[in-house]
């Protein structure tokens, strides 16, 4: 299957302020589904007809109390119900966020299965997951069920463990593949570490995020650039999302995804250690 280029690559880094996600499960409460329903239609409302959207369907884990529900009916009400609240007629693509198990998503009159119905009735274009855990990911691949995926954590400055694993079935199986956490929740921006997490709490990837930042800053590079340039060099990932929180970032982001950082500059930082 060919993908089409138009829904993933730089385009997307340059836009990710459209990217729409929203994750509910069947046990938040009432209140709670009710204000991202509002939010979402406000969104939706300042967004050109061509906005490229991802929904994130959280089939279980991580929020409220109680069992998951991994059904194909739960899966299908759900998209049925954010297409009338976003008021527009098919999704983009159709992610399955943070499963606590990826076998419940997978059997039979499971949550993938409801995507691939809501895929057949027309409500959405390409389907996947968006989640970490590799050997997930290796799962659904194996499937051959699947057209697109999100990892995250797991392709940037400090890792690219996704290279030994993940990125080579994935390119054999033709399946787009996003890259979340390019920016390492902002560790890689050149912003101090310190203003993210405390310093008596820092980890190891703190502790290199901040080298990183300050070897930039001696040898008069810019941090969110090589972050940026590094991600799109690679050409099995198609689209680094990223997370502007105001116009100031989001311009940043679009100057570092623009801008030219050369072999010789990517030779001096590894071999630095990093």
């Amino acid at each position: 299957m060919t993908r089409p280029q138009i829904s993933f690559g730089l385009p997307w880094i340059l836009a990710s302020i459209t990217l729409i996600v929203r994750g509910v499960m069947a046990i938040l409460s009432e209140n709670s589904v009710l204000r991202l329903n509002r939010a979402l239609s406000c969104a939706m409302r300042l967004l050109s007809a061509g906005a490229f959207v991802v929904t994130v369907l959280r089939s279980g884990g991580g929020y409220g109390d109680g069992e998951p529900d991994y059904s194909t009916g739960r899966a299908l009400a759900d998209i049925e119900g954010q297409l009338e609240i976003l008021g527009i007629d098919h999704f983009d693509v159709l992610l399955i966020h943070d499963p606590g198990n990826i076998e419940s998503t997978l059997a039979s009159g499971g949550t993938l299965e409801g995507l691939e119905k809501a895929r057949e009735r027309g409500w959405v274009n390409f389907i996947g997951y968006g989640m970490r855990p590799h050997n997930f990911h290796r799962a659904h691949i194996e499937s051959g069920r699947t057209d697109c995926f999100l990892c995250f954590g797991d392709h940037n400055l400090l890792r690219q463990t996704i290279s030994e694993d993940i990125l080579p079935v994935a390119a054999e199986r033709d399946l787009g593949v996003m890259n979340g956490w390019s920016i390492m929740r902002g560790y890689l921006t050149g912003v101090p570490v310190e203003n993210f997490v405390p310093r008596n709490r820092w980890q190891k990837d703190h502790e290199r995020a901040e080298n990183m930042r300050l070897w930039c800053q001696e040898y008069g590079h810019n941090l969110l650039e090589l972050t940026l340039q590094f991600s799109i060099r690679e050409a099995r990932i198609h689209g680094n999302p990223l997370g502007s929180l105001n116009k100031d970032q989001l311009e940043a982001n679009v100057r570092a995804a623009c801008a030219t950082v050369s072999d010789e500059v990517f030779e001096e930082f590894f071999a630095a250690g990093h």
